[in-house]
C-alpha cells in the first residue's frame, strides 16, 4: 500500500511592520511645540528655605496641606446618600456587636489537648524505654510525636473549617 503524499509545505512570515494610520497627526506648531534646546532641569518652587516650624504648622492644620482651598470640600449628594445608607444600617442593627458563642472553640481546644496527651504520652514513654537500646524505634516514636502534634496544631489553630 502506497503512502499518502505529504501535504504542500506552508510558508510563514511576520506581519507587516507598518501600522495603519487611523488619525491624522497634529502638526507640532498647533500642539504647543516643545523647545528643541537642552532641558533646563527642575525649577525651584520657593526660593526661601524650609523651616521646621513651617512643617510643624502645616502638620497641625486640619485637612490635606496641598489641596487648594485649605482642604475644605463642599458636601455633594454622594455624601448625603452615604449618610442615609449609614443611618439605615445603624437603625437595622448591622453595626451592633453580639456576644459570640465560644463553646465550639472550647470543645475543640479540649479535644486538642486530650489528643495530644493520649498520643504523645505513650509514644514518649515508649521512646524513653526503648531509646538507649534501639535507635530506629526511638526515632520512629519521636517522629510520630512530632507529626501528630503538628497535624493537630494545624487542624486546631490554622485550619478554620467550623466558620
Amino acid at each position: 500500500m502506497a503512502d499518502d503524499p505529504d501535504p504542500p509545505r506552508k510558508y510563514y512570515q511576520l506581519k507587516p511592520k507598518a501600522f495603519e494610520v487611523v488619525n491624522d497627526r497634529v502638526p507640532s506648531q498647533e500642539a504647543g511645540a516643545i523647545p528643541a534646546g537642552p532641558d533646563p532641569g527642575p525649577q525651584a518652587v520657593r526660593s526661601d528655605r524650609i523651616d521646621v516650624k513651617d512643617l510643624c504648622r502645616q502638620a497641625q492644620t486640619p485637612g490635606a496641606a496641598l489641596t487648594p482651598g485649605g482642604g475644605r470640600r463642599e458636601r455633594t449628594e454622594v455624601h448625603a446618600v452615604l449618610k442615609e445608607n449609614y443611618a439605615r444600617a445603624r437603625a437595622a442593627g448591622d453595626y451592633d456587636l453580639h456576644n459570640l458563642d465560644d463553646s465550639k472553640r472550647r470543645r475543640e481546644l479540649r479535644r486538642f489537648w486530650l489528643a495530644i496527651v493520649l498520643v504523645n504520652v505513650p509514644l514518649g514513654l515508649f521512646a524513653y524505654k526503648v531509646g538507649p537500646g534501639a535507635a530506629l524505634p526511638f526515632v520512629f516514636a519521636i517522629s510520630a510525636m512530632a507529626m501528630t502534634t503538628s497535624v493537630l496544631v494545624w487542624k486546631t489553630f490554622f485550619l478554620r473549617t467550623h466558620y
